[in-house]
């Protein structure tokens, strides 16, 4: 299982601040996984992290990694 860590406004698309999903070895996959759990998420423009990091859609899921969905954020 993979814990996903869900912030801002992500947070009223999927309920909870973290979700649970099986283990997915690409970023593609988890894109996947993630759209069939949560349909709305596709309209939500969104970015991955995995620990503390941005990947791709080329990129692997580490085992044991921190993963969070990231929503844009406006700075001043």
């Amino acid at each position: 299982m993979l814990e996903i860590l869900v912030f801002g406004e992500l947070v009223d698309f999927i309920g909870s601040e973290k979700v649970n999903i099986s283990y997915c070895t690409t970023v593609e996959e988890l894109y996947s996984s993630l759209f069939k759990q949560f349909p709305a998420l596709r309209e939500k423009t969104f970015l991955i992290a995995q620990n503390n990091s941005i990947i791709s859609t080329q990129d692997l899921i580490i085992k044991g990694s921190e993963i969070a969905l990231l929503p844009p954020f406006s700075g001043g």
